[in-house]
């Protein structure tokens, strides 16, 4: 996400145009991706909720990468 944040426009008219699902979480409505894009813009900050991989949460900003684990069992 932080990518596409600053990926120039074609570049991210074609992500938008293949969009596909990993996970039942994969964010793959353009309209929706590009809210979470313009928010990373805006806060400096990407976070994934089980959208790559069931049970993985990452955040990721200035700083780099933080993986968290999750406690209990994934969602699915």
């Amino acid at each position: 996400m932080v990518l596409l944040a600053h990926t120039p426009d074609e570049v991210q008219r074609q992500v938008l145009q293949s969009l596909q699902r990993v996970t039942r979480y994969t964010v793959t409505q353009p309209r929706l991706l590009m809210q979470q894009v313009e928010s990373v813009r805006r806060d400096g900050v990407a976070t994934t909720n089980e959208e790559m991989t069931l049970g993985g949460m990452l955040g990721r900003g200035a700083g780099g990468a933080q993986p968290r684990a999750r406690p209990g069992r994934a969602r699915g």
